[in-house]
């Protein structure tokens, strides 16, 4: 099992924690999330996936009521409802993944509480004797 070196290489200090755990237990706010900023590590904003999805929707039903004739009008509902769950439901998967993306992110940088420095930590050299 590799061994990780995790002093700052900044400035040297072995007072760091890893950022899920700091997230965990102080949140986003703060230091902590000024550490996410710095390294681009912040958290994805959560779509107005329902809201496009409606505005979508809508346009499709114009669409169809424009297009259908006068008997077939009652139809144009079906295009606003699918257009309306389809996108807002497409939305929300693409960010649940990159909310996993993102937390699994978190568990690879570490923070310097001395210093700030946010860094990956680096594979240990074995010790020859």
């Amino acid at each position: 099992m590799p061994h990780f070196d995790l002093t700052c290489p900044s400035c040297g200090t072995d007072r760091t924690q890893r950022l899920s755990l700091l997230r965990r237990f102080y949140g986003d706010g703060g230091f902590v999330g000024q550490a996410f900023a710095l390294e681009g590590l912040e958290r994805p904003h959560p779509p107005w996936a329902y809201t496009t999805g409606l505005f979508v929707g809508l346009l499709l039903g114009a669409v169809t009521y424009v297009i259908l004739p006068e008997g077939y009008k009652l139809f144009t509902i079906l295009p606003l409802v699918l257009g309306w769950m389809g996108v807002g439901f497409r939305a929300r998967m693409n960010y649940r993944d990159k909310r996993a993306k993102w937390e699994s992110n978190l568990e690879q940088y570490f923070l310097c509480l001395r210093c700030g420095e946010v860094f990956r930590p680096r594979k240990q050299r074995p010790e020859v004797s």
